[in-house]
Formats: C-alpha cells, sequence, structure tokens
C-alpha cells in the first residue's frame, strides 16, 4: 500500500500505483469485514462463560468487543470507499510527473528529459 501511495504521490508510474492500490483494497476490506464478524463471535463467546457472570466484567468484555468489531467494520468501509478514487485514477489516466506511460504509450515525465 506504501508503495502504491508513493507511486501516485511522486507520479512514478501513477496509474500502475493506483491499480496496485485498488487490487490491494479488495482483499484488506474483505478481511476487515471477516475480523469484525469474528470479533462479535469471540465477543459472545466470552460472555457466555465464567467471565461473562459478574456485572463488571460482562461491561468490559461488551465493550471491548463492540470496540472491535466497529473497529473493524469502519476498517473495511474505508478500504472500499479508497477504492473509487485509486480505480479511478487507475482507468481514468494520470499525467506522470517523474515517469510513467502517457496516452500514447510512450514514457514521458521529468525523467525521460534527463
Amino acid at each position: 500500500m506504501a508503495a502504491g501511495g508513493v507511486s501516485v504521490l511522486l507520479g512514478i508510474f501513477p496509474g500502475l500505483g493506483a491499480l496496485v492500490l485498488t487490487l490491494f483494497l479488495i482483499p484488506a476490506a474483505m478481511i476487515h469485514f471477516h475480523k469484525a464478524r469474528e470479533a462479535a463471535r469471540l465477543k459472545e463467546a466470552i460472555l457466555a462463560g465464567p467471565c461473562g457472570k459478574s456485572s463488571t466484567s460482562r461491561q468490559a468484555v461488551a465493550a471491548l468487543g463492540d470496540s472491535a468489531v466497529i473497529g473493524n467494520f469502519t476498517s473495511a468501509l474505508k478500504n472500499l470507499n479508497l477504492m473509487a478514487p485509486t480505480l479511478y485514477l487507475a482507468l481514468a489516466g494520470v499525467e506522470p510527473i517523474l515517469i510513467g506511460f502517457g496516452p500514447d504509450g510512450q514514457l514521458q515525465g521529468l525523467l525521460t528529459r534527463l
């Protein structure tokens, strides 16, 4: 993800960097959705056991579980939202600043002028 971001930011093959970011964000979102479901399941399993008998323990486990679920769910939504601009950049084309392929398929950018 860092390499794709640097690629787009610096204009080093930015279209390719945006495509890599898009492809990275799809499984990243799915992993976070899975982790949110797993956190909810674990919270319920802990609450059903001996640790969930006292009122204080129940509140602590419930708060911790809810935090894990919400954190993973919002991270998944963030990844899905980031896919829109990265997919746009990959499909619409981005002018390379340092180096990249132009609309004609030729290398363009500042590094080609050296």
